[in-house]
């Protein structure tokens, strides 16, 4: 099934996850437009077919992780990680001292 632009930002915006107003964003840049992403996540059904959709862009490649930045991130790193393979890890990275760093023993090793 192909998801079409048009479907996934009616999705976005049926949840609410399209916000308007004046947000500095964590780079420093303003923006009039924020997308809360968790509220999409929080349907699992829509997220494993946008996963999959995307997943399509990246078959054939060698991946063995994908790294997805916390909280946010989690959720779509480890359904992207499915969606890829069973031998695809998910991880994710935290923020310390104000850069996203790998934490709690998350390593990626040589080769992958």
């Amino acid at each position: 099934m192909i998801i079409k632009t048009e479907e996934v930002m009616k999705k976005f915006e049926q949840a609410g996850a399209i916000q308007k107003g004046h947000f500095k964003l964590t780079s420093g840049v303003h923006s009039d437009t924020y997308i809360q992403c968790a509220q999409v996540m929080q349907h699992p059904e829509f997220m494993h077919s946008l996963c999959s959709e995307l997943g399509k862009k990246f078959r054939g490649d060698d991946i063995d992780v994908i790294v997805g930045p916390a909280i946010g991130g989690i959720i779509m790193a480890h359904v992207m990680a499915r969606v890829l393979g069973p031998w695809v890890r998910a991880i994710f990275t935290e923020r310390e001292n104000g850069k996203m760093t790998l934490r709690r023993s998350f390593e990626i090793n040589q080769g992958e």
